[in-house]
């Protein structure tokens, strides 16, 4: 067992505070496997969220508050993380050599490696409500410590000092808010493409377009709708990549049945492998993104069905009659053999149907 133990530095002014003791820190003797699995842990883990707020009364008379994640809601994002580690944590309360009470905080893997570390608890006297608090304190700082997050605001004290501060929240959480608080969808969905930084906001900013699909189809072709496309565009790009981007602005501006041959090309063919990956790694954002594909891809096909429908009328009631309902199942058809490459078996069958559709038309042209 290896064993570091940190004594307090010498301070005349030392009251007994829980918070101000002896530390020991102890691991198993091999500690190669629970290393790999809490590097793995600590990459996914992020800092809670501040669910709980106090005012603090100083010496001086003055007051500060400040905001905490509590103990619960630490555990319950830490422990599942653990988990798939194959990591679990728990602090029971034990004694030293000296008899006296300290909590452990333990980090246990799979393999039967281990490391911990204890604190010394105060006496707990007669009140058992004041020795509770003290045991969850230290069981919150003991666990955001071995774990490296951070429970509360940093503010190097200065507020207890009774010096002033001020949040500075940042630019793309600010435009997270003006999107949630904004009634205009178009105003919503700019805010959140201007936000849009990580792969959840990506996936929220695809599904947010599906949802204010009639607010944006009747934008369509105003200098409005165009601005409106770039801008997510842009916010996809930061959060999901330029071939996301890519895709989504392309399926946007679908126009005519060749246009959404070509498209179904590049997702069969160029597009395939980041798909494939995508559909492994994050679904929600790939079946977020395959619905505004198959949704543009129906209504270019609608559009062309529509304006053969036109054509035709224009030619008489009789080729109206003949070529009308052939144009409309023509332009309604899927390609790739009357599959659609992006609805149907994900991106591998489209490759499949990419490449069969190409031989198709080299074919075609020999012939």
């Amino acid at each position: 067992m290896n064993e570091i133990v940190r004594q307090p530095a010498a301070d005349p002014n030392w009251n007994g505070s829980p918070t101000h003791c002896v530390s020991i820190a102890r691991e198993s003797p091999e500690t190669g496997q629970i290393a790999f699995a809490l590097v793995s842990a600590l990459s996914k883990l992020r800092n809670p969220p501040r669910n709980r707020s106090v005012e603090v009364s100083t010496r001086g008379g003055g007051k500060y508050s400040f905001r905490y994640a509590t103990l619960d809601k630490i555990l319950d994002m830490a422990r599942p993380v653990l988990a798939a580690e194959g990591l679990v944590l728990f602090q029971p309360i034990s004694t030293n050599e000296k008899g006296g009470l300290v909590l452990v905080t333990r980090l246990l893997h799979r393999s039967g490696e281990w490391m911990e570390t204890s604190i010394p608890l105060p006496t707990p006297g007669g009140d058992p409500q004041s020795f509770g608090s003290a045991v969850t304190y230290l069981r919150r700082y003991a666990v955001t410590a071995l774990l490296g997050i951070a429970s509360d605001e940093d503010d190097d004290a200065n507020r207890a000092a009774g010096n002033h501060l001020k949040d500075v929240t940042p630019r793309h959480e600010r435009l997270r808010d003006e999107a949630g608080r904004s009634t205009d969808p178009v105003q919503a969905l700019t805010a959140k493409a201007k936000g849009a930084r990580d792969v959840d906001d990506g996936t929220d900013l695809l599904r947010s377009w599906a949802a204010a699909a009639a607010t944006t189809e009747a934008l369509r072709g105003k200098p409005e709708w165009e601005q409106l496309v770039r801008h997510v565009g842009v916010g996809l790009r930061n959060s999901l990549g330029q071939m996301c981007a890519s895709a989504f602005v392309r399926a946007a501006r679908l126009t005519g049945l060749e246009d959404v041959e070509n498209f179904e090309t590049a997702w069969g063919g160029e597009w395939a492998h980041t798909l494939m990956m995508m559909q492994e790694e994050a679904p929600e954002t790939y079946r977020a993104l395959q619905s505004h594909v198959v949704s543009q891809i129906r209504r270019a096909r609608r559009a062309a069905a529509e304006a053969g429908a036109a054509g035709a009328a224009g030619l008489g009631e009789g080729a109206a009659v003949e070529d009308g309902p052939h144009a409309e199942d023509a332009a309604a058809k899927p390609s790739a053999g009357g599959r659609s490459a992006v609805s149907e078996g994900g991106p591998r069958r489209a490759a499949r149907g990419s490449a069969a559709g190409a031989e198709r038309r080299r074919t075609e042209t020999v012939s």
